[in-house]
């Protein structure tokens, strides 16, 4: 008789206690969402990584409970004494604003809030730094969209010349510093010499004696000297 026995067993009778912050390892605390469903199981999971700072890993969906949990969160965090400073824009690119509940939450808490760095039209970089040892460079956004939709992916490292340039880089923007990237830096940075590095490194590709082939995602128009190069590559 043929063995029925499932080759996977689910354990469908996970309490996740939904809005409240869970600890499920040292650094790390669990907020599970009141979306149960056939995609979700018990509710969509957001996770605050980090002792000495916090960082939070997808905020999860728009519901005003969870949204809620994690303002809850992030604010018994700073009362266990971890450095927490946040950074919310003021409006939406189309003028909408919708932060100001949030950012009253956060400050009546005593959790230091700004306004992203005035210098530039928009803070457009995605980036986080878990206690001063790993950094994530993405090219998404911390939503539920970009995690379950959209065509992202992110870079994490835990080189200290690295982590420590996003941290330079925050800290300038905190302060509302001028801010120079290190000499040979692997990150480019904009406004800045960004696209100068990147029109260099592609027009390095031709000085190699094997032959080479690049894929390039073109969204603007391209500069003069990123012309050239896609003429002759």
């Amino acid at each position: 008789m043929a063995d029925t026995q499932p080759l996977l067993v689910f354990d469908t009778g996970f309490e996740p206690q939904t809005g409240q912050p869970v600890a499920v390892a040292p650094g790390l605390a669990r907020v599970t969402a009141a979306n149960r469903g056939p995609y979700t199981f018990t509710g969509t999971n957001s996770f605050l990584v980090g002792e000495e700072s916090v960082a939070l890993l997808d905020p999860g969906p728009a519901e005003a409970g969870h949204h809620a949990a994690l303002v809850k969160a992030i604010i018994a965090a700073k009362r266990r004494r971890v450095k927490v400073r946040v950074m919310l824009n003021p409006v939406r690119r189309s003028g909408e604003g919708d932060n100001e509940a949030t950012r009253r939450a956060l400050r009546r808490a005593g959790v230091d809030v700004k306004n992203p760095n005035p210098a530039f039209d928009l803070t457009h970089e995605k980036s986080m730094v878990v206690d001063d040892t790993v950094a994530f460079v993405k090219s998404l956004n911390w939503t539920t969209k970009n995690f379950t939709e959209t065509r992202d992916y992110a870079v994490m490292t835990d080189r200290k010349r690295d982590v420590a340039e996003v941290i330079d880089g925050f800290e300038a923007d905190w302060h509302r510093q001028a801010f120079t990237p290190r000499m040979h830096s692997h990150l480019i940075w904009c406004p800045g010499p960004g696209r100068d590095r990147i029109c260099d490194f592609m027009l390095s590709l031709m000085a190699r004696p094997a032959a080479s082939s690049a894929a390039v995602l073109i969204r603007k128009p391209l500069d003069s000297r990123l012309k050239l190069w896609a003429s002759i590559a």
